[in-house]
């Protein structure tokens, strides 16, 4: 799977809360989670206490998916460049321990949100794992300040799981005694508008980093004396560190580029390890949520092909942002094996930079079919919807979607809409689907279509009535591991004239059952050719007798026939 949908798990829940001298109501959960808001699995317990007769538990949230969470938090308003302390007292129970090799972790975390709910940054305490003391109350603690654009600041217990089966089943994390209080900043207000602190000059300033990474000086350094290093947490799992800056200055369609430098230290090497290092993309909701897997990282260095000892080596990636990103996440990300084999990688001297040039997304052309460009040109509803490099059809891209397990019927895709049509003009989608046999979807009610919608003038969206399955997991003439290309065909109607046609690639999940389907070379035609920006295809002919091509059925079309006649 690719990284993206796991990457800073730490950061993967933030969004807005807090203002000063206990700011927190109901703090102790006496009156069990009034004032706090809870996802998944959160609840009061009296069986364990660090201050009254109440605590709440948090447990993994078995959500089916990978790398979800159970969270508690409360927010408040905030000043900007106020800074703000919290804490929380933890306990591991003898009683509900993590399994050996688990990879559940919980964090706190202080995050903000500007005054539309957009998240702005979060900052995040050590982590309660596996490593952590068993019966013995353990306090986190976290200090951030509010940025310039802050409007409200939120205090969060997350606990982070990989995935709901063992060894990850098992384990609880009672909290107590929680705390926000106004302190000293804890660094400079950071703009969204530019990447600051380049060369980690200032330390960490002005970045987000999780796991093990850190800022140092007089060290290795491309220029200037400071640079970042990422390593391994050796905690028995598959576990990620690194770091990122959030930017507000792309609009979906721009093309936004990453670049620095690594250096890999001979003594200190991940060549013929486990490990890796990969830059990438996430892309930040206006709800908050994040977006882990729309576009493909790029690989730095690995154990199997490392980048050469003692040099600085030019790094960079490249993506078109999504049209339901609010904020441009750019991130390193060190990912130490389930081995937990040493050795580090160096950072230095970033630039990020957004392209002035022509937005190469249009609503009159049919964009990123091969999902080359992760899921660029494409807008999407449903959480598990990623890029992948797992399987592809036509080049290295595919579009890899599966269920929500919400409990009900559900719906994940991707969309693409067209406003270069007319009434009665012929819409043809085309794709095809894989499901792998080692997360197979035949045998359960899972499927994957392609249909088309349409919006009318009034933005209204009228649903097309049939479709074409790519894949169907309750026909069992269904093949695993092999492309099906199907074709769907459809005229755009009456009641949306004005409006636009929208492509539609659709997994539904009826029973809360598993398996993925990856999609791949989807294309689109209008009137039988590819759109183009200014024009769909010719469009149905209105004069069918117009064989001279003056616009009029009439004698000169006539005289056309015979003039056709006798030259046969």
């Amino acid at each position: 799977m690719n990284i993206s949908s796991k990457l800073t798990g730490l950061a993967l829940f933030a969004a807005s809360s807090a203002s000063a001298q206990n700011l927190l109501i109901n703090s102790d959960f006496e009156a069990g989670i009034d004032s706090w808001i809870t996802f998944n699995n959160v609840e009061v317990s009296q069986d364990i206490a660090f201050d009254g007769a109440s605590s709440a538990k948090l447990y993994n949230p078995f959500c089916g998916g990978d790398w979800c969470g159970s969270v508690l938090e409360q927010s408040t308003s905030c000043v900007p460049g106020q800074g703000y302390d919290a804490s929380i007292m933890t306990l591991v129970s003898s009683n509900d321990p993590f399994a050996a090799g688990s990879g559940n972790f919980l964090v706190l975390q202080v995050a903000f949100n500007d005054g539309a709910g957009n998240n702005l940054s979060v900052g995040e305490s050590v982590q309660i794992n596996i490593d952590s003391a068993l019966d013995t109350w353990t306090e986190l603690t976290v200090s951030a300040t509010a940025p310039a654009e802050a409007a409200t600041v939120k205090v969060v217990a997350v606990f982070v799981s990989p995935n709901g089966e063992a060894p990850n089943d098992l384990g609880a994390v009672f909290v107590d005694a929680a705390s926000l209080e106004e302190g000293e900043a804890t660094g400079p207000v950071c703009s969204l508008d530019e990447l600051e602190n380049s060369g980690f000059e200032e330390g960490f300033n002005c970045w987000d980093s999780f796991g093990n990474s850190f800022a140092a000086s007089d060290v290795f350094s491309q220029s200037g004396t400071g640079a970042a290093q990422a390593y391994g947490e050796f905690n028995g799992a598959e576990n990620y560190s690194g770091f990122f800056q959030d930017f507000n200055t792309a609009t979906p369609g721009d093309t936004v580029t990453f670049s620095g430098y690594a250096y890999s230290d001979g003594s200190d090497s991940i060549a013929g390890t486990t490990n890796r290092a990969v830059i990438k993309f996430d892309w930040v909701k206006a709800d908050g949520t994040i977006d882990y897997g729309a576009s493909p990282e790029v690989n730095v260095t690995s154990g199997a092909d490392p980048i050469a000892d003692g040099v600085w080596v030019p790094i960079t990636i490249s993506a078109v942002v999504p049209g339901d990103a609010a904020l441009v996440r750019p991130a390193i990300v060190f990912v130490q094996g389930v081995e937990n084999q040493g050795g580090s990688v160096w950072f230095d001297e970033f630039t990020f930079s957004v392209n002035a040039g022509e937005n190469p997304c249009s609503d009159e052309t049919f964009d990123n079919g091969s999902f080359e460009d992760g899921l660029a040109c494409w807008d999407g509803f449903g959480a598990n919807r990623y890029a992948s490099a797992d399987f592809a059809l036509d080049g290295v891209g595919s579009l890899l979607m599966y269920g929500e397990f919400s409990g009900s019927v559900n719906y994940t895709g991707l969309t693409q809409d067209f406003t270069n049509v007319e009434v009665g003009d012929e819409l043809t989608i085309t794709a095809s689907g894989y499901t792998p046999s080692n997360d197979s979807v035949v045998g359960n009610n899972n499927r994957a279509v392609i249909k088309w919608d349409f919006v009318d003038a009034g933005g209204n969206v009228i649903y097309g009535a049939s479709d074409a399955v790519l894949i169907n997991g309750a026909d069992a003439a269904t093949p695993e591991d092999t492309w099906v290309e199907n074709t769907y065909v459809a005229n755009f109607p009456a009641e949306a004239a004005g409006g636009a046609a929208r492509a539609v690639l659709l997994f539904v999940q009826e029973n809360d059952e598993g398996g993925a389907v990856f999609i791949d070379s989807a294309s689109v035609l209008i009137n039988g050719e590819v759109p183009t920006d200014g024009g769909g295809g010719p469009g149905p002919n209105p004069c069918p007798c117009d064989l001279d091509e003056d616009t009029i059925c009439g004698f000169g079309d006539v005289l056309a026939i015979l003039s056709d006649w006798q030259g046969t």
